[in-house]
């Protein structure tokens, strides 16, 4: 009787550490995958501050270079009038 009683008492202990290891591991395997959507939004987080960095350079070189290019042709329209003026 003693000996049914202990082995009832070991599968049961048994058990209970099997259910408490498969909720640990379901645990651990919930936050390695938040950890994982977490790396994932943040290298999402700085491509798209990067690409916005880059679209910005790309802007301020285009408006830099449409502001020397309209000085660059006043500066020659003013040439040609000068040109203009002193041929009449």
């Amino acid at each position: 009787m003693n000996i049914q009683l202990e082995k009832m008492k070991q599968k049961q202990e048994c058990e209970r550490r099997k259910r408490i290891a498969e909720e640990k591991h379901k645990e651990w395997v919930q936050k390695k995958r938040e950890e994982e959507k977490r790396e994932r939004e943040r290298k999402l987080s700085k491509e798209m501050a990067e690409k916005a960095t880059r679209e910005l350079e790309k802007m301020q070189l285009q408006e830099r270079a449409e502001v020397k290019y309209k000085e660059w042709l006043k500066k020659k329209r003013a040439e040609e009038a000068k040109k203009r003026k002193k041929e009449k």
